[in-house]
């Protein structure tokens, strides 16, 4: 079984569906259904307050923060997929690929490409991490019949920058092309330790390096000599160094 029940843009005006969604269906399939292997898509948006990028790394929520449901939602799903020694989870990045949704990002710009005008409310640099379904299905299918891990990052490794993909279209359509003032941008904080980042004495990860764009920040430099948190204004004047600036929500 591979359970892709979910939703993406929209789950912030319907809360309560999302949970549904990504927790509530999953829960009955797992005690009713019968099944020997279960495939849960999650999401790489569950890293956005990691301190790492890896499998193993701890989450950090906020029940009060609308934003975060969706996250909390999906990690709610996991949670029922290890109860079960049948289910395993699959992390996803961007996927695109033939019907992807209106919202979807890269539907949105083909639509406006087409339209004429690209609008972007993201700054050109920013970028992301995106996975063809072509790509994923035959992963997702390996993970289902022998994979031996319970959860798995599925990614491309590279991250494509917005203005790289608007410039493809441009020279497609022809397209006018905006960005909205004050557009923030997104940057990948790699957090593993530098050697790791850099790609020398890689023991965990398949392949070593990083991913183009990304910046190093060793996740213990958020602590002090006794292994607890600096102090808040400090980690707020080294991220600010880290981010050039931008508020934390640009990483």
């Amino acid at each position: 079984v591979i359970y892709a029940v979910g939703m993406t843009a929209d789950f912030r005006e319907r809360p309560l569906e999302v949970v549904e969604a990504h927790a509530g269906l999953l829960t009955a399939v797992l005690q009713r259904a019968d099944f020997t292997s279960l495939v849960y898509l999650s999401s790489t948006r569950l890293y956005l307050r990691a301190e790492r990028g890896d499998e193993d790394a701890r989450f950090t929520v906020d029940p009060s923060d609308r934003d975060d449901m969706y996250t909390q939602s999906k990690l709610l799903g996991e949670a029922a997929c290890q109860v079960d020694p049948r289910a395993k989870v699959a992390r996803l990045s961007n996927i695109f690929g033939p019907g992807m949704p209106e919202e979807n990002f890269l539907a949105a710009l083909l639509r406006e490409a087409r339209a004429g005008h690209i609008h972007l409310r993201q700054s050109l640099e920013s970028a992301k991490d995106y996975l063809s379904v072509s790509d994923v299905v035959p992963l997702l299918r390996r993970i289902a019949e022998s994979g031996r891990r319970r959860v798995y990052n599925l990614a491309s490794g590279t991250s494509i920058s917005h203005g790289s993909i608007a410039g493809v279209l441009y020279a497609l359509c022809r397209c006018r092309l905006s960005v909205a003032e004050g557009a923030p941008t997104l940057r990948l904080i790699d957090a593993r330790a530098a050697n790791r980042f850099a790609g020398q004495d890689e023991t965990l990860d398949p392949v070593g390096g990083h991913i183009p764009g990304a910046r190093n920040r060793f996740f213990q430099l958020n602590l002090d000599a006794d292994g607890r948190f600096k102090p808040a204004a400090a980690l707020r004047a080294e991220w600010l160094a880290c981010l050039d600036g931008q508020p934390a929500s640009a990483a």
